[in-house]
């Protein structure tokens, strides 16, 4: 038996230290607006949530009845109050079925760990009729602190306390967090090691980290070794999953929810989360690439141009689309614009690409096939229309990618293998629409590797 947090045991709030912390008050009394909350990959609060968890306490200690045996008795429409207040007060930096059901496992255990604190100090091991005329704690009307007194004396309270205290000695595994969550862990471990992605983050360590005190004791060695020892022999067994590491060593999850991973999250919600955030991690990384090979294509721009301007060609001619390299010199051709509307206007430049080996590239970049350059002419007639601007005609030397689409097909041929060496295919420079406004998704290039 184990536990994530203190928070999934409220008897264990109970602390052997003689000073303890007391409940927060007064946080609702500031107009400073709503607050904003982060919410993680998984849906969960995790940055800045201290003050969330303070609110719920705060809440429910103030509007929800203590005379309720569990939480699942309390009406909704106390518990909806709540949520509502909260949607008043925090901003949440994401949606989802995550963050409702963290709030309501929040709201769980603020509810038995304040019932249980009253009881521990004011009802336990003492005379009821004496309690009940007692002291009353803040918030709780006379009749309701009579009721509640009675119900932790009753015999089935008892019963369910004696059962309790004994599931408490089998206790194996008690977290140091205190009240900090463990998405509040895994984002701070994130942040340690300047991850991405707080994915990259596996429950296995957020375990281990949530079970070592600050004086690097470790609370349950046997099973802390037991993990390391698996994640060094079977590295993938680190990765987050329902058959990881943490699940070899203590066996599977108990239903609606899974070690390591704190409140809101179990097994179905992991896997709908996992599947979104594979996706997210591979359009994030695509863009980051993109945004690298749009960086070299600037410095490269600003090259050019300083070559351009020294050899007197007008800059109006430049463009990333056609590198020319032969001997000591290298020119770029072809203007924002495409090539000129007649072959008779082009850009003296543009010859000296005529007979020029150079690689087609798809839009990310990829090297498909080499060739030779043949003509730049825009009113080359090719497939019964003219080539068009921007567009050059390549014999085919050698092909690397035989699938990769062709830009302009005639109807028989549509891919670069069904041309073959010695073929002719048209190639454009850039993105661009065409072909019955089909979006072909290559990056329209050409670079010019040598002379001929």
């Amino acid at each position: 038996m184990d536990s994530d947090s203190q928070s999934s045991h409220p008897e264990s709030l109970a602390s052997t230290s003689s000073k303890r912390r007391g409940p927060t008050r007064g946080i609702f009394s500031k107009s400073e607006g709503k607050k904003t909350v982060c919410i993680n990959e998984l849906g969960q609060p995790n940055a800045n949530s201290e003050a969330l968890g303070s609110a719920i306490g705060i809440l429910f200690r103030s509007h929800i009845p203590i005379t309720y045996k569990s939480y699942a008795d309390v009406p909704s429409e106390y518990k909806k109050k709540v949520t509502d207040t909260l949607n008043e007060k925090f901003e949440f930096d994401g949606t989802g079925v995550v963050v409702g059901k963290y709030l309501d496992e929040r709201m769980n255990a603020m509810f038995r760990s304040h019932k249980y604190g009253l009881k521990v100090k004011y009802v336990k091991d003492k005379d009821p009729a004496v309690v009940k005329e007692g002291p009353i704690p803040p918030n709780v009307s006379k009749e309701d602190w009579r009721t509640f007194v009675d119900m932790c004396n009753s015999e089935e309270h008892k019963t369910i306390s004696d059962r309790n205290a004994v599931n408490r000695s089998k206790l194996k595994s008690p977290s140091t967090l205190g009240r900090k969550s463990m998405a509040v862990v895994r984002h701070e471990m994130a942040m340690e090691r300047n991850a991405t992605s707080e994915a990259e983050i596996s429950r296995s360590e957020v375990y281990i980290r949530a079970h070592t005190k600050k004086d690097k004791t470790v609370q349950i060695p046997d099973v802390i070794e037991k993990l390391k020892e698996i994640q060094d022999s079977n590295p993938s067994s680190q990765q987050t999953s329902v058959d990881d590491a943490l699940t070899q060593v203590l066996g599977n999850d108990s239903r609606g929810r899974m070690r390591g991973m704190g409140a809101g999250i179990n097994k179905t919600v992991f896997k709908n989360a996992t599947s979104m955030i594979t996706k997210n991690l591979k359009l994030e990384k695509e863009k980051m690439q993109m945004g690298e090979k749009i960086e070299i294509l600037q410095e490269e721009m600003k090259n050019v141009k300083a070559l351009l301007a020294n050899m007197n060609v007008p800059q109006t001619t430049a463009s990333v689309g056609v590198v020319i390299s032969g001997g000591s010199q290298t020119h770029n051709v072809g203007g924002s614009g495409g090539l000129p509307n007649t072959s008779t206007e082009a850009p003296p430049a543009s010859d000296m690409l005529i007979g020029k080996k150079c690689s087609l590239l798809n839009y990310d970049y990829e090297i498909v096939a080499h060739g030779e350059i043949v003509s730049v002419d825009p009113l080359l007639n090719v497939h019964g229309s003219r080539m068009g601007n921007g567009f050059y005609k390549v014999v085919l030397v050698e092909i690397i990618v035989e699938d990769a689409d062709l830009f302009k097909n005639d109807g028989y041929h549509y891919t670069l293998g069904e041309v073959g060496v010695g073929g002719f295919v048209v190639w454009h420079r850039r993105f661009e629409t065409c072909e019955s406004s089909i979006l072909f998704r290559f990056f329209l290039y050409i670079e010019v590797l040598s002379s001929a």
